[in-house]
Formats: C-alpha cells, structure tokens, sequence
C-alpha cells in the first residue's frame, strides 16, 4: 500500500517554520538582554565616578552633605550624556542630598529607591520604572556604615526603540524564511506527485503489455545471464571430479 507523502512534508513545513520562530524569538530577548547590560554598565560608570568623590570626601572628614563637589560633579555628568535623566544623592534616611533637579533637595526620595539600595543589603541596584531605569551604588564609610546612596534615572525610551526595530527586523527575516521554508515544501510535493504518478503510469503499462516476447532485450539479458550462470556450474563440477581419489591427472 502506498503512503501519501503530503501529511509527511506539510509536518516537515510546520517544523522548520516552528524553529525558525524560536530562533528569531530568542535572538530578540538576546539583543535586548545585550543592549540593556551595554546601557546599565555605562550609567554604573557615572554612579561610580560620583561614588568616588563621595569617598574622596568622607576619606578627609568632611560629612556627606556638605561635600560642595558632589552638586557641581553631578551636573556636569548629566550633561556629558543624552541618556541620563536624573542624579541623585540620598542620605540612609532617604532624605535628598543632591540632585540635578534642585527642587528635589530636602524631599524625600522615591520609595522605591529605598527599598532597592538598602534592603536588598548589595553594593549596587537597579529597578526598571514605567519609562526609564534606575541604577545606584550604596555609600559606605569606613566602618561600612551606610552614609546613603547614588542613584541615576535614565531614559528607558531609546532602549525600547532600539529592541522594537530590531524585533521588526528580525521578525521579517523570520517570515520571509517561514515562506520560503512552505513554498520549498510544496515544490517538493509538487515533484515528488509527479514522480509518483510517473511510476505508478510505468506500472500499468507494464503490467497492460504482459509477458514480453523471446526477442525483447530483457529477455536476451536474461538468457545471457541464465548461460552464464550454467557454465560457471559445469566448471566448478569439473574441478571437483578432478580432486575426487583415484581421479586421473592428465601430465603436460
């Protein structure tokens, strides 16, 4: 009984469109994962650097809130990147030390802010909000108290963009391999019916004809084998007789 190969390759189809499906969704969380840690590690160098003129100043005595270069450092961070929106200086009580916004010095800082630069007990923090993200370092003195913490807001907006057009890019190559990957297929199909429509008409004609006659060039292939075949038996016969005892061995 024959077996239809189209459940077979439309199987196939949906197997390669499944995978090339994965392969483009992973290659997007990839980029997108790739590009975050770029941004996050790039605003961690400024919260460094600010870090860093806070020990400056805590290593000569001066309190945190009353190093009278941490404002001036800030500013001039915020403008040295399009990216970074806010920084901030908040004490262990989340009171605002610092900040780029002068409105926001004396305020509290966000809870949120809080919560991620001291409960989680970790020298670095980052939490995402509804359009940008939040990187910080936790300031500690010598005796590892905590003095209170750097945070920089950046822009979450460019990331997105940059993930939402790579996605879209991503997502057409993935489609365009999907059709390709069917319309391969159904060639396929097409071909493979054709073949066997081909053998199946050879078949019957075969089969309509009946025995072919004595003269038929399979038939003269056949009897050339069969003749073959004889001789080389009566050879083999031949040398047994001759290895039997008592056989006479003809001298030269």
């Amino acid at each position: 009984m024959k077996r239809n190969p189209r459940p077979l390759l439309m199987l196939l189809a949906i197997l390669l469109a499944f995978s090339v499906g994965m392969a483009s969704l992973l290659n997007y969380f990839k980029f997108e994962s790739t590009v975050k840690k770029l941004q996050r590690d790039r605003i961690s160098l400024i919260a460094d650097e600010v870090k860093r003129a806070a020990d400056r100043g805590n290593s000569l005595g001066a309190e945190l809130a009353t190093n009278a270069t941490i404002q001036a450092l800030i500013e001039r961070q915020l403008k040295s990147d399009a990216l970074v929106m806010l920084i901030e200086i908040f004490d262990e009580n989340g009171k605002t030390l610092f900040s780029t916004d002068t409105q926001r010095k004396g305020s509290d800082a966000p809870s949120a802010w809080t919560a991620a630069a001291y409960r989680l007990k970790t020298a670095e923090w980052s939490l995402v909000e509804k359009t940008s993200f939040v990187t910080g370092i936790v300031l500690k003195n010598s005796f590892d108290l905590t003095l209170g913490s750097v945070a920089v807001r950046y822009d979450r907006n460019v990331l997105d963009r940059s993930v939402g057009d790579m996605g879209w890019y991503i997502g057409k190559i993935g489609l365009a391999t999907a059709a390709g990957t069917f319309v391969l297929c159904a060639l396929a199909l097409v071909l493979l019916s054709r073949m066997m429509k081909a053998d199946a008409a050879m078949a019957e004609q075969m089969q309509g004809e009946g025995d072919p006659g004595p003269d038929a060039p399979i038939q003269r292939e056949v009897r050339l084998l069969m003749q073959t075949a004889a001789a080389a038996k009566n050879a083999i016969a031949d040398i047994e007789r001759s290895l039997l005892p008592g056989a006479r061995v003809e001298r030269q």
